[in-house]
C-alpha cells in the first residue's frame, strides 16, 4: 500500500511541475507593452548606473504567439522598428531568440495582467541587469 501511495504521490507532483510550466506558456501567449526597462551596472558588486531605457513616449509591443514566435514593435519618435524570433519557456526561464542570438531572463511576475522579466550578464566583476516591466494590452 505504502508503495501504491509513493507512486501516486510521485505521478501527481510530475503532473503538477508539467502543469504549471505550462500555465506559464498559456499566461504570456498574447500582447504586452513595456510599461518600464531598467537597465542597472555593477562593478565589485556595487551599483554605478542605473537608467531608464524607456524614453517617454517610446512604445514597445510584444506579441507572443501560441506557435512558439514573436514579434516586436519599437516605435519612437524618431523611429519605427520590427523584430521576430521564437521563444520558450523552461520553468522560470524565458528564452527569446533573435537571428540565432538567445537571451535567457528570468520570469519575475507572470500573471494575467503583468509580466516582468529580468535579463542578467556578468563578467569578472562587472555585472549588468535589465529589467523589463509588460501589461497586457
Amino acid at each position: 500500500m505504502k508503495k501504491v501511495l509513493l507512486v501516486l504521490m510521485a505521478s501527481f507532483f510530475s503532473m503538477a511541475m508539467v502543469s504549471c510550466s505550462k500555465s506559464n506558456e498559456d499566461l504570456i501567449i498574447g500582447t504586452w507593452q513595456e510599461t518600464e526597462v531598467t537597465y542597472t551596472e555593477y562593478n565589485d558588486g556595487q551599483q554605478i548606473r542605473t537608467e531608464s531605457m524607456l524614453e517617454e513616449g517610446d512604445i514597445v509591443k510584444m506579441t507572443f504567439k501560441d506557435d512558439h514566435t514573436y514579434s516586436l514593435t519599437y516605435v519612437s519618435e524618431y523611429d519605427e522598428s520590427e523584430d521576430n524570433g521564437t521563444w520558450s519557456i523552461d520553468g522560470d526561464k524565458l528564452t527569446i531568440v533573435d537571428d540565432d542570438y538567445a537571451m535567457v531572463y528570468t520570469i519575475d511576475k507572470l500573471n494575467k495582467k503583468e509580466c516582468n522579466i529580468t535579463y542578467t550578464e556578468e563578467m569578472d566583476t562587472a555585472k549588468m541587469t535589465i529589467v523589463i516591466k509588460m501589461k497586457r494590452l
